[in-house]
């Protein structure tokens, strides 16, 4: 096993609730499905505080973002039945992962009242 990409992020979850009046962001940055799960969690604010870091530490994992046409909602975060989160990447993100030999992702998601960090681990298995 080797990593190929570590990326952090720190997301204000009162700023992220702002961004999040405006229908246009929510479409833009999250997927029904991720919506969904965090609509059926008691705290679902953290829960999209948690997500949006994880799209960002992905994005800093490829080294790559939206300039280079990668979107967040070709970055999905899922839960396992367990809760344990993990990633399916769609269209161009997916494309940068599969050239970049990427096998596997690892996710830690963390998040208080006020913040929501997530540290991404892009991995090759050899």
């Amino acid at each position: 096993m080797k990593i190929v990409g570590v990326g952090f992020d720190l997301v204000d979850i009162a700023e992220l609730e702002k961004r999040l009046s405006s229908p246009a962001f929510r479409r833009r940055v999250f997927t029904d499905a991720e919506i969904e799960i965090a609509e059926e969690r008691r705290k679902s604010l953290e829960c999209l505080a948690g997500k949006f870091a994880v799209k960002e530490a992905v994005m800093k994992c490829l080294g790559a973002g939206i300039q280079q046409g990668l979107w967040f909602c070709q970055i999905e975060v899922l839960n396992e039945s367990s809760g344990a989160p993990f990633l399916i990447l769609h269209k161009t993100t997916k494309e940068l992962s599969d050239q970049r030999g990427i096998t596997q992702w690892q996710i830690s998601i963390s998040h208080t009242q006020h913040s929501a960090g997530a540290v991404v681990l892009a991995v090759i298995e050899k």
